[in-house]
């Protein structure tokens, strides 16, 4: 029995390897001629107008998807660089608009040479490539970040009109050379051209903010939009005959694997994708960088504000932030008669722990969305949270802010809203009226709400703020203080519903380090009579869910154009001769 058994399984194996050997001939068979087949399908002398429309649609749909993802991340750039304005808009759309039809015209003049169509429509692809790999390093090393405006603005133009030039040429040229192949082409089939460019452009504006950017950074989509520009050098050489195939195969290969390369060598594991916007500041190498889902930081030594904070081209100093974290805590605490309970939302750096444990707030809930940034702050920023990150009292949730302000049933007696403006349409959904109302369902009676403003130059901003926080909370009040050590003050809105948060009720007062006085508390709430004027005429728009206000937060130009256009009850003395 035991022979029978060992001679059935090695028959057994026998056939099952001759069946194997079998497979693989047919299967090498099939394989050659399935590649001969696909040989034979690319090129268009031997199967005619059918199969080239089809790979002309797939190469205009490729290139136009490319070339919307160039678009969407140069309107980030220059509204980065010049501020997210009309003039901005006008700027990228004008710039993109105007190469396309320069373009066009220019490729439109070329079908008119007895020239290799095919081989320009090559040339430009690689060309497009070259930009969407090289971009972000051409634009670092005419040091564009930390010129002057005149220059940027020209830099913009440039870096628009370059790419849209030779894209706006692709048409017309492609169109020539399918009329050419077949003179019977008709309206339909240059329309089905055109869908294919205008398709791929719509997938590419979706993708472009909803996918790439948020995993790869500006750069790394950049580099993502020149391998698709080489996917579209593959599908011409296909075109171009049976023998192209191979070259278009290898050239595509290249660009591939050049444009990874290009992206691995510039990012830390797409760590420093973003750090053109860190040099803008500073001019200095980073000490560690970390790139989230969230936003890119870095750690690096100032010359003149020592170890600091830098993310999402904010710059924060160090050691110097300690004004900000005593005027955004100590007010309200001292404002409330007995805080026990407080939720810091944002503030990954620690300095606000730091104040409340400093104030021996028994429990402190504090909740930020980016861990990376939280654990870059505990490694290098002592100077700000003192180490205060692993102290008993504090209870940490990395979330979303409004999510864990829907899902807890905890009440506080303060919060602190310590997270960036909206300055992307990320954030816009903690900064409306229906936010401010889920906040004000997790206060306890006589809870206060303390929110950081974003700079006293957009006082735009801080009216959208401060009337939809009004159009919730009973008590709203905006208090100026000195942030950083430096000539600039710094705006907060401290909130209740229950009592005027002005006055301090407290009875062992709280004192900072070296900036706040509880004596001086109601100094803070002080504002010019401009100031006061221009909230009280700017009290109009609410930030909601259906409509967030985005675009005020980077207009400097208004409040600037206001106190221009002040109309000065007596005239000013005219001025005698030297």
């Amino acid at each position: 029995l035991t022979m029978a058994r060992a001679f059935s399984e090695a028959r057994a194996n026998f056939f099952v390897h001759m069946l194997f050997l079998a497979t693989m001939r047919i299967g090498t068979y099939r394989l050659r001629e399935t590649v001969t087949r696909a040989a034979r399908f690319f090129s268009i002398t031997e199967v005619g107008r059918s199969t080239a429309l089809i790979f002309l649609f797939c190469a205009l749909f490729s290139t136009g998807m490319a070339s919307i993802m160039y678009e969407v991340v140069l309107i980030s750039f220059a509204t980065t660089l010049i501020g997210i304005t009309e003039f901005s808009a006008g700027i990228v759309i004008g710039g993109f608009l105007g190469g396309l039809g320069l373009g066009a015209l220019v490729g439109g003049w070329y079908t008119r040479r007895r020239l290799p169509l095919l081989m320009l429509l090559i040339v430009v692809e690689v060309l497009i490539a070259l930009y969407g790999f090289f971009f972000f390093e051409i634009a670092e090393v005419f040091g564009i970040y930390a010129s002057s405006k005149l220059p940027k603005l020209f830099f913009i133009l440039g870096s628009l009109l370059f790419p849209s030039f030779l894209m706006g040429c692709e048409l017309p040229v492609a169109v020539q050379w399918l009329t050419e192949k077949d003179t019977s082409c008709s309206g339909l089939h240059v329309g089905i051209v055109y869908a294919g460019d205008t398709l791929g452009g719509v997938l590419g504006a979706i993708t472009a903010g909803m996918i790439f950017i948020p995993l790869l950074g500006l750069e790394g989509t950049m580099v993502a939009g020149g391998i698709l520009n080489a996917a579209t050098v593959f599908l011409l050489f296909a075109l171009a005959g049976t023998r192209n195939v191979v070259i278009g195969v290898l050239l595509a290969l290249c660009v591939l694997f050049g444009g990874s390369g290009v992206l691995l060598r510039s990012h830390n594991y797409f760590t420093q994708a973003d750090l053109w916007f860190f040099r803008l500041a500073t001019q200095l190498d980073p000490i560690e960088t970390a790139h989230s889902p969230f936003q890119y930081s870095a750690i690096i030594d100032h010359p003149q504000f020592g170890r600091s904070l830098y993310f999402d081209n904010i710059l924060f100093k160090g050691t110097g932030s300690r004004a900000l974290h005593e005027f955004s805590a100590i007010p309200a605490l001292n404002a409330h008669p007995n805080a026990t309970r407080v939720l810091v939302l944002g503030g990954g750096d620690g300095g606000m722990l730091y104040q409340l444990v400093r104030a021996d707030i028994p429990h402190i809930v504090h909740v930020d969305i980016d861990e990376r940034l939280v654990e870059l702050s505990r490694k290098y920023l002592q100077g700000v949270h003192g180490g205060v990150f692993d102290d008993p009292r504090i209870e940490r949730h990395i979330v979303d802010a409004r999510a864990f302000l829907q899902e807890t049933d905890q009440e506080f007696d303060i919060i602190i809203f310590d997270i960036p403006p909206p300055l992307k349409a990320e954030l816009n959904h903690v900064w409306t009226k229906e936010f401010y109302t889920l906040v004000q369902s997790r206060l306890t009676p006589g809870g206060l709400f303390v929110v950081h403003l974003p700079s006293n130059q957009n006082l735009e901003a801080q009216a959208v703020i401060l009337a939809t926080i009004r159009s919730v909370f009973l008590y709203a009040y905006r208090y100026e203080h000195p942030n950083m050590g430096i000539n600039i003050m710094q705006a907060k809105i401290i909130a209740s519903d229950s009592y005027d948060p002005r006055v301090i009720r407290r009875k062992k007062t709280i004192e900072g380090d070296h900036w706040y006085e509880s004596s001086q508390q109601a100094q803070l709430f002080y504002m010019t009579p401009f100031t006061r004027s221009f909230f009280e005429s700017h009290g109009d728009l609410i930030s909601t869910d259906r409509n967030p206000i985005l675009f005020q937060f980077l207009q400097p130009q208004y409040t600037y154009k206001a106190i221009r256009e002040l109309e000065y009850e007596t005239p000013l003395p005219a001025l005698g001769k030297q």
